[in-house]
């Protein structure tokens, strides 16, 4: 997956990141540590408090957008777009959450192929 800020969406190349799809998570969230590679000013965000797996914390919010990619060819296989996005201190990776991101699409899970998929709904 690529990652960028909104508001450098189409100005900006992105970064690359790996995300665990949370379809207990009702928004998307990354690393704090992530707001700097994308361009978001953290002290600049939307402030909201959160439960996490981990328990409460604090977030910033920030407006991004994600390139889903092919992981042989890195071809683009769906663009979503303004996902509000939180970011948390203490965060080990980025989660992929349900409002703005997964609600876009039908998750498919095959557990004895051992893979999923994922379909953008019309």
């Amino acid at each position: 997956m690529r990652a960028f800020s909104s508001h450098g969406y189409k100005d900006s190349s992105g970064q690359l990141l790996t995300g665990l799809i949370d379809t207990g998570a009702d928004y998307c969230a990354m690393p704090e540590s992530y707001a700097q590679l994308l361009g978001h000013t953290i002290h600049k965000g939307e402030k909201s408090a959160v439960i996490t797996g981990g328990g409460d914390a604090n977030t910033s919010i920030h407006t991004c957008s994600f390139d889903i990619l092919c992981p042989q060819t890195n071809m683009i296989l769906h663009q979503v777009k303004e996902v509000k996005t939180h970011f948390i201190a203490g965060l080990p990776q980025a989660l992929i959450g349900v409002a703005g991101f997964l609600n876009q699409f039908k998750l498919t899970i095959d557990y004895h192929e051992n893979r999923f998929s994922l379909t953008k709904q019309k």
